[in-house]
C-alpha cells in the first residue's frame, strides 16, 4: 500500500499529521483514487464467518505486524512483506471483528486508552499513544480475509477502472450490475452474470456497447 495514501487515512479521521517528521505534502495523496476490479468483491459474505469459509469465501488470516519506522513513539505496524489478504469488516457480521494481541497473548480491547485503530483494507495498525507503554510488542491479529472471486476475475481487461458495482438478489437468483471507465475503449460489450443454485455464476444477457 502507498505511504501517502495510508496517511491520508489518519488525515482526514483524525485531523493531524501521522507524526511531526512528516510534511503535509506527504500525508495527503493529490491525486484520485482508482479502483482496482480485483478490489470488487462479487461472492455473499455470510454473517457467520464460519460459513463463510466453508463457502470458500474467507479465509482465517494471522500475522505478526511489522514495526513502521517512519511513525514516532512505536504507533504505526504494518503486515509483513509480500502478504495482502484484504480483511473482512465487521460491517458483514460482528464476529468478523479482529483481535489485536500483545507478545504476552493479551488482546488490546476496542476503547482503550492506547487509541487503537486497524484498517481492514490496508492491515495497518496505528496507535494514538506509544502502545508499548501498556503492552508488549510485537503485536499480532486475527480475523477473516477476503478470498472469494472478484470482479477481475471476470473482466480479464486491466484497463478497466469501476466505478461502482451490486449485486441484485431476485427470486430467481443474483444480478451483477457494473459501472466503469474503459480507458482504452476495448471493450464492445458488458456480460451480467447471475448466480444459481450452486453458488456458480452464469451468464445472464450480453449488450453491445454503442
Amino acid at each position: 500500500m502507498r505511504r501517502e495514501r495510508r496517511f491520508d487515512y489518519h488525515l482526514r479521521t483524525r485531523g493531524r499529521l501521522a507524526t511531526l517528521r512528516k510534511h503535509s505534502f506527504e500525508e495527503v495523496n493529490k491525486g484520485r483514487y482508482k479502483i482496482h476490479a480485483k478490489d470488487i468483491w462479487l461472492d455473499p459474505i455470510p454473517e457467520d464467518p464460519d460459513q463463510a469459509v466453508m463457502w470458500g469465501v474467507a479465509a482465517c488470516v494471522s500475522y505478526i505486524f511489522v514495526q513502521d519506522e517512519t511513525v514516532d513513539h512505536n504507533r504505526g505496524w504494518k503486515a509483513p512483506p509480500n502478504i495482502y489478504t484484504p480483511f473482512i469488516p465487521p460491517s458483514f457480521g460482528k464476529r468478523y471483528t479482529v483481535d489485536i494481541t500483545d507478545a504476552d497473548g493479551k488482546r488490546i480491547p476496542d476503547g482503550h486508552e492506547v487509541g487503537m485503530t486497524f484498517y481492514y483494507e490496508s492491515g495497518y495498525l496505528l496507535f494514538e499513544k506509544d502502545p508499548t507503554e501498556f503492552f508488549k510488542p510485537p503485536f499480532s491479529v486475527f480475523g477473516y480475509g477476503y478470498v472469494g472471486r472478484t470482479l477481475a476475475d471476470y473482466t480479464g481487461v486491466p484497463q478497466l477502472y469501476p466505478l461502482s458495482a451490486v449485486v441484485f438478489e431476485k427470486e430467481d437468483g443474483y444480478e451483477l450490475q457494473v459501472a466503469f471507465i474503459d480507458t482504452t475503449d476495448t471493450v464492445s460489450f458488458v456480460d451480467v452474470y447471475g448466480i444459481d443454485e450452486n453458488g456458480q455464476y452464469v451468464l445472464i444477457a450480453s449488450m453491445p456497447l454503442e
